[in-house]
Formats: structure tokens, C-alpha cells, sequence
């Protein structure tokens, strides 16, 4: 549909509980420790969210959310989620009014001073810049990437570029037509939905920070088990440190090391992660000191916290 140089896009696939009342203790507890923490490889800001009116696609993937966010370069990421996995005829086109100005640029496609187009049938995609006629090949895309996401594959389309490619401004205005290849009535979808535009800001990204936000343990039986729980809060999301991190743990007592049972994540109620760490206490070691440490990793950060306790 626009002027092309078309370069391929990546397909890609996104794809001993503790007792309950442990886990409610961790979770009324208050950290005791402090953190140990390094700088993030890369730090994201918060994504920010916009909907589309569903089922008016016709015969055209049906666009229903888009998330936008922004990391610390200024590289912009766009999840564009359909309501189905997006059709093998599909054309798809993002438009980016980057000087947030209708008035300038392409004033047919509101203002759009680039477009990235994204044909599926080929797996490539085009990058344009308007040049007062049509969208010609910008002058670089050496940032610009797009791939497929979802469970399944397919229902999610990730199209990501630096600010340095599209003017460096401060945010753009941008809009979406989804479409089976022509843009008959019933055979597109614009998102959002009539003649409007939604808008973005760039954001700073804040570096990423790990904290411990509780812990706590259960107690050590000699012969049987010791079981100690941490959690830790990410900064730029708000939310519990998970799956997408990494568990440590160690534990002494009687001046030896304590076999590792089990290290794992839990889901506990609210969306909560709990790092949890078993152990496997000695029969002899009944009455003596035990010692633990539990670290938690995510880009480079990490927290950590120190456990001492005796077995029964």
C-alpha cells in the first residue's frame, strides 16, 4: 500500500508450595533488611494503554488494544493486540504524526510525518518518511523493528523505533489501519475508531530498582525441612519481582552446608511472587544455629537477606 523498501520482521513466540500460613505472614511482614543493587541494563517506563471499539473489522484483523512505552535511549515499543491471530493477508499500517502537528505531513492520514507498514503474507515491513507526495524509504531504519507475540503466536504485533528516527521529538500523535489488502467497506479496521488520533508522550524511564519489600521463615525441624521466603518489589512497574528473575540460596548449620531441597517461585493472592527456599536440616543438627541467605536477581540487580534460626 505505501511506496517500498520492505525488510523482513522477526517471528518470534513469547511463549513444594509454602503454607498458606507463611505465605500470609510474609506478606503482613515488614522488610528488615536493606538491598543490594547495581545499574540495570535497561530501564522502561510504565506502558501506557489505549482501546479500540471490537468487532468492527470485518474481514480485517480486528485492532482492540495498543500499549506504548518508551525505555531510557528514547526506543519506543507499540504491542498491538488483535482479537485473533492477525489473518495471512494482513496489511497493517502505523501511522506516526511525530511533530504532533494534523497540519503538517500527510494531511490525508492526520498529519502522519512516517508510517511503518507491515505486510504479513511477506513477513517484511516498510519504513517511510513523507516527502510532500508519498511516503518515501526513511533516511534510517536502523532502529525500527517489528515481530510477532501473543499466546498464540500471532495475536500480538510488536513494532518498536528510536525517537532519533522519527525527529526527536517529545511524543507523536499516531493511529492504525489494519486491513485484508484493500480498504474496501468490511475489509479494514482503523484503530482508534472515525477520524481521531491517539496521543504519546515521552516518558522518562526511571533506573530499574529492586527492594525488599517482606520475608520471613518457617521453622526448622531437625530431620525434616527449613523453608525461608522473600519478596521483592521491581520500581518501574510496581509489582512483585517473578518468574523473570532469579533465585539464590544457601544455608549452614553445625558449620556445614545445608542441602538445597527446592528453590521456586509462588503465586500467592493479589498477584504477589514469593522467592522460596527449602532446606534439608540433619538430625543432628537439633538445638544448634542455622543460617540462610536468599538472593534474588533481575538485570543486574539484586536483593538479598539473611536468615538465622534454630532447629527444633
Amino acid at each position: 500500500m505505501l511506496a517500498p523498501e520492505r525488510k523482513g520482521f522477526e517471528m518470534s513466540r513469547i511463549a513444594m508450595c509454602a503454607a498458606a500460613a507463611a505465605l500470609a505472614a510474609l506478606c503482613a511482614a515488614s522488610a528488615t533488611a536493606g538491598t543490594a543493587s547495581r545499574t540495570a541494563r535497561r530501564t522502561v517506563a510504565p506502558p501506557k494503554s489505549y482501546t479500540d471499539e471490537t468487532g468492527d473489522s470485518g474481514a480485517a484483523s480486528d485492532v482492540q488494544t495498543v500499549a506504548v512505552t518508551n525505555d531510557e535511549t528514547g526506543q519506543y515499543s507499540m504491542d498491538i493486540g488483535f482479537g485473533a491471530q492477525i489473518i495471512s493477508n494482513a496489511v497493517i499500517i502505523i501511522y506516526l504524526d511525530t511533530d504532533q502537528n494534523p497540519s503538517s505531513g500527510s494531511t490525508n492520514d492526520a498529519g502522519a510525518d512516517y508510517a511503518v507498514e507491515v505486510d504479513q503474507a511477506s513477513n517484511m515491513f516498510f519504513f517511510g518518511k513523507w516527502d510532500g507526495t508519498q511516503y518515501s524509504d526513511a533516511p534510517s531504519d536502523t532502529t525500527v523493528s517489528v515481530r510477532l507475540a501473543g499466546n498464540p503466536t500471532g495475536t500480538h504485533l510488536i513494532v518498536s523505533f528510536n525517537r532519533s528516527e522519527v525527529g526527536n521529538g517529545n511524543g507523536f500523535n499516531f493511529w492504525l489501519l489494519s486491513t485484508d489488502g484493500t480498504v474496501d467497506p468490511g475489509h479494514f479496521d482503523d484503530a482508534p475508531s472515525g477520524s481521531g488520533t491517539y496521543s504519546y508522550t515521552l516518558q522518562t524511564a526511571a533506573p530499574l530498582q529492586l527492594s525488599l519489600l517482606a520475608s520471613t521463615q518457617g521453622k526448622a525441624k531437625a530431620g525434616g525441612t527449613w523453608s525461608v521466603l522473600l519478596i521483592a518489589k521491581r520500581s518501574d512497574t510496581g509489582a512483585t519481582l517473578g518468574p523473570e528473575g532469579t533465585i539464590a540460596c544457601k544455608a549452614t548449620g553445625g558449620g556445614k552446608a545445608l542441602q538445597v531441597v527446592q528453590k521456586h517461585w509462588v503465586s500467592a493472592s493479589g498477584g504477589v511472587h514469593v522467592a522460596v527456599c527449602t532446606f534439608h536440616v540433619g538430625k543432628k543438627l537439633k538445638g544448634k544455629a542455622l543460617h540462610a541467605t536468599v538472593t534474588v536477581s533481575y538485570q543486574g540487580l539484586a536483593v538479598t537477606h539473611k536468615y538465622t534460626t534454630h532447629a527444633k
